[in-house]
């Protein structure tokens, strides 16, 4: 059973797969922070699919979709009470 990557299913068998499949899946550097959010999540669930061995990695993209979720928060915030 694969795990949702972009518009795929990929089932990496390491993490050299895995950084290859996500490298290939990368969104445009411009893109939206909500498709950046949405691709640091789908890389984190394909490194939990490694198990221990996609560990530290999986915890690098969630770390990134953190990010991703606090500057989304301090836009909002921004549009929300303009100065």
């Amino acid at each position: 059973m694969g795990v949702r990557l972009g518009y795929s299913e990929v089932s990496p068998g390491s993490t050299d797969e895995a950084h290859e499949m996500i490298g290939r899946a990368m969104p445009r550097g411009d893109a939206d922070l909500s498709v950046w959010l949405t691709f640091y999540r789908q890389c984190a669930a394909v490194y939990e699919s490694l198990g221990e061995a996609g560990k530290y990695w999986r915890d690098k993209e969630l770390h990134k979709a953190k990010l991703c979720e606090q500057k989304m928060a301090a836009a909002r915030e921004q549009q929300n009470n303009p100065e």
